[in-house]
């Protein structure tokens, strides 16, 4: 071998070798004829964003374990090996001096490990499930789906824009995928016993579109995403999903009056001599009537003013009773008899919506119209 190797050398620079295709037709090898299991090869490892525990602050290195998985990515399904590192207090042989035994003393560590996990993705502490941040080292190419499957964030966000874009259901989605990337392409079984296989399955397409929109809205919100650890997959990130939409609900509405060129139209019509505005409204196709308490931000300047109540930060995110109401529990007795008008602080006329002035007359008036069509 040596041989060969110092005969070799000098030309293999001037030979092309295309490592990715024999790491995928040959490095996964079948097991040996004795029942040992040959070395991985595998295409891609991933790490913990950390060498020692950080809440721990220790030097030695953590006990480290690795398991076999699949990643998926736009061009395909490839194999990994993926470590985790677990903080546990070791044992240490200590020998008295002089001591010419050779059974020296085992004690433990005097200093507690913390007993946290630490995964590619995230860590695991108390039965709960942290996600690493950006600043922690957070991977921002691959994530981990469930134990044995990985996958990128341009592959999740191209099957959301299947889903949003062409109308692509779940299903859908992982047929189109597994029909062109598996069969002839699928990557090997790490063993013959294995009870995970390459296939993309519904719930991994499904979950992973989830993570990656729950990774990027709450590091949108510089937040720490942290999730039960135990549970099944399908439940673990319901409540961290309740948490995103109530924020969206709330938070979102602070631009709905906005307009610029990419979203709003003016048209001119000859006939009247007036101009007509088309806004674009984004929606989810089922919610109909008001989203949140309509108390606009001068009504609610009025109300902190009258009851010495400090300013108000930002709109009202209580949510209504019901889809009809205009304002929530708390500002519909307040709010009841002020003209409707956005900014508008006077009263409202006897069994009028708005108050005596023409131009919220008239925009009460056309609103009334529109809603009846």
């Amino acid at each position: 071998m040596e041989v060969i190797w110092e005969a070799s050398f000098s030309i293999l620079k001037e030979c092309y070798i295309n490592a990715q295709y024999h790491v995928q037709s040959h490095g996964i090898m079948n097991e040996l004829v004795d029942g040992r299991l040959p070395i991985r090869i595998v295409e891609h490892t991933l790490y913990p964003p950390f060498e020692q525990c950080p809440k721990c602050s220790r030097t030695r290195p953590m006990r480290a374990k690795s398991l076999f998985g699949y990643l998926y990515d736009v061009d395909g399904c490839h194999t990994i090996e993926h470590f985790y590192l677990y903080c546990q207090r070791k044992q240490a042989q200590y020998y008295q001096y002089g001591d010419t035994r050779t059974d020296g003393r085992v004690i433990l560590d005097p200093l507690p490990a913390c007993r946290t996990s630490y995964h590619v993705s995230y860590s695991i502490y108390n039965e709960k499930r942290t996600f690493y941040t950006t600043s922690e080292g957070r991977n921002s190419e691959v994530f981990q789906v469930h134990t044995h499957y990985f996958m990128t964030h341009r592959l999740a966000h191209h099957f959301k824009m299947s889903q949003m874009l062409q109308r692509c259901s779940v299903f859908s989605i992982v047929n189109l995928y597994n029909s062109t990337f598996m069969g002839s392409h699928a990557p090997p079984l790490f063993t013959s016993q294995q009870s995970f296989f390459p296939r993309l399955s519904q719930e991994v397409c499904k979950d992973g579109m989830g993570i990656d929109m729950l990774l990027y809205n709450y590091s949108a919100r510089s937040k720490v995403l942290v999730v039960p650890d135990s549970g099944l997959d399908r439940v673990r990130y319901n409540e961290a999903k309740k948490e995103c939409t109530s924020w969206i609900a709330a938070e979102g509405t602070a631009h709905k009056n906005h307009s610029c060129s990419l979203c709003t139209c003016i048209t001119y019509s000859e006939e009247n001599n007036n101009h007509s505005v088309v806004r674009a409204v984004v929606t989810d196709g089922l919610t109909i009537g008001h989203w949140r308490c309509s108390a606009s931000a001068s009504q609610l300047e009025m109300l902190a003013k009258t009851f010495g109540h400090p300013a108000p930060d930002g709109p009202c995110r209580r949510t209504l009773d019901t889809v009809r109401n205009r304002y929530c529990s708390f500002h519909e007795p307040l709010l009841e008899g002020i003209c409707q008008a956005q900014s508008c602080t006077q009263p409202a006329l006897a069994n009028k919506k708005t108050c005596g002035l023409q131009s919220h007359q008239d925009a009460a008036k056309t609103f009334s119209t529109k809603a009846r069509i």
